[in-house]
């Protein structure tokens, strides 16, 4: 057990990323298995452990790494809602362009109605409310602790590319399975969009100081867009819009900042996690 525990505090963020995968995938795969018809439906509807396993993991790996005390660590960032008022408008700003874009190229309904007619606006606040309670769980692993390691390791971009790779791999048994929208979509353009994803993540976590209420919350406006799209049967036929979109945002984030640190710096970063 000590040996293992060794290994693990050695390499949290690869321990890390391998029980979010295992948790996930047993959470996810035999359903996307079973919704193909190659294997029986025999093994228990436990998607939510997909959603979650991010989380979990880092719980799991903090608690061995660094002793149960700094789990709360972990949480603590879902209570910084501080920031610069420009934030407030940057995080549903940029998808609301986004939003507009997709409309605009791929809607057939006469300018301006058509976000009026692709977007469902009295469902977009459930939607969005719904998706930072499933996406909380996913950042709470994945920019509460996976980044800051990583970043302090090897930068911010390498890093936010990194992380979004392995983003793309967590997703496979949704982008497998034909019940999920996800799976309508061509695996390059996913790719391209989850590692812009992560640029922009990073960049929200930095300009806010580390809070994961605004990191959430960006990602929750990203699923909730996409809903939008799906209730206007326009997800796909936009998605490459949508994936250039964030792709030039991202572009223009790392020719702002460089490409070690996204805003603020590392060091004010650290000093926020540690509550001071």
């Amino acid at each position: 057990m000590d040996r293992i525990r060794a290994q693990v505090r050695a390499h949290p963020v690869a321990f890390f990323v391998g029980l979010t995968l295992v948790l996930s995938w047993a959470g996810w795969l035999p359903g996307a298995l079973t919704a193909r018809g190659w294997v029986p439906s025999i093994f228990p509807d436990l998607a939510v452990l997909g959603g979650i396993g991010p989380a979990v993991a880092a719980v799991t790996v903090s608690a061995v790494t660094e002793g149960r005390s700094s789990v709360g660590q972990l949480f603590r960032p879902l209570l910084w809602g501080r920031a610069s008022p420009l934030w407030y408008a940057l995080v549903p700003g940029l998808w609301m362009v986004v939003a507009t874009l997709a409309a605009a190229a791929v809607s057939a309904a006469p300018f301006p109605e058509r976000l009026v007619v692709w977007f469902a606006w009295p469902a977009f606040l459930f939607w969005f409310v719904g998706s930072c309670v499933a996406n909380v769980w996913e950042e709470i692993g994945w920019r509460g602790f996976a980044l800051p390691r990583l970043a302090e390791r090897w930068g911010d971009l390498l890093a936010s590319v990194w992380l979004g790779l392995v983003g793309f791999v967590w997703h496979l048994p949704l982008l497998l399975d034909p019940r999920s929208s996800m799976s309508q979509l061509p695996w390059p353009l996913q790719a391209v969009f989850l590692v812009g994803m992560a640029v922009l993540l990073t960049w929200v976590y930095r300009g806010t100081r580390g809070s994961l209420v605004f990191v959430t919350a960006f990602h929750a406006l990203s699923n909730a867009v996409a809903l939008g799209m799906v209730h206007a049967s326009l997800f796909v036929s936009s998605y490459p819009v949508v994936v250039g979109s964030v792709g030039v945002s991202a572009v223009l984030v790392v020719l702002r900042y460089g490409h070690w640190r996204f805003g603020a710096s590392g060091k004010a970063v650290r000093s926020v996690e540690e509550g001071s």
